[in-house]
């Protein structure tokens, strides 16, 4: 039956790996030229309800599902890693072929597992997509666990004073866990993420007293103004 078939399907995707490694952004090759590409118009449909959420023209040149994830999320702003895209009832992996595909199933996964990675060290935002990068769920658990993911967030992220709060949350968190060997440069540190903030967020008054408010030393890193 249908809903058997999206049962089935929606078991793989909860086993589906969000943090795997990225697909590649050019066609594979051969004898060092390109290989013949057939596309032809592609309709990408969602899983659960059958929508269509897309219809990309047969001029589309994208070369494998990496690239149809990137291009969703340039008109949906979904990171490429939140999605999962099915053929034939099997989800097809970043690397495999659009060419020939007329029809794709398209699925947004839980941001949980990349959540749970990111909070754990098992993956780091610099490895992940521009989008996951603006992704302001999965920035966050990224900077409250290593606060120099910050510097590889995207600008509106940096713009964002709970995100650059939980930054130097986190490098005091380690500072409490350092008072022994005392490897880390608490004065430092705090500057480099002030600096990894954006301009405009450092000049606000609201963001520089909630600042100061947690730690007073730092008036000194914040603009005059």
């Amino acid at each position: 039956s249908v809903q058997g078939f999206r049962q089935a399907l929606l078991t793989a995707m909860c086993r589906g790996d969000p943090t795997r490694q990225m697909g590649s952004t050019h066609c594979p090759s051969s004898g060092g030229g390109p290989v013949p590409t057939k596309f032809v118009q592609l309709t990408v449909s969602q899983l659960l309800s059958g929508e269509v959420l897309m219809v990309i023209p047969s001029n589309h040149g994208l070369c494998n599902v990496w690239q149809l994830k990137e291009h969703i999320f340039a008109q949906k702003g979904i990171a490429a890693e939140l999605q999962g895209i099915f053929s034939s009832g099997l989800e097809l992996g970043n690397e495999d072929t659009l060419q020939g595909l007329e029809t794709v199933m398209w699925f947004r996964r839980s941001s949980e597992a990349l959540i749970e990675a990111l909070q754990g060290g098992n993956t780091q935002l610099h490895s992940l997509s521009d989008g996951a990068k603006n992704d302001r769920d999965l920035v966050l658990p990224a900077v409250r666990k290593d606060w120099k993911a910050l510097q590889h967030a995207s600008l509106p992220m940096r713009q964002d004073p709970e995100i650059v709060l939980a930054a130097l949350d986190c490098i005091m968190r380690l500072v409490e866990k350092d008072r022994t060997e005392k490897k880390i440069n608490l004065p430092e540190a705090q500057e480099q993420i002030i600096n990894m903030a954006d301009i405009r967020l450092r000049q606000n008054r609201d963001f520089a007293c909630a600042v100061v408010h947690r730690f007073p030393l730092m008036l000194r890193l914040l603009p005059d103004s």
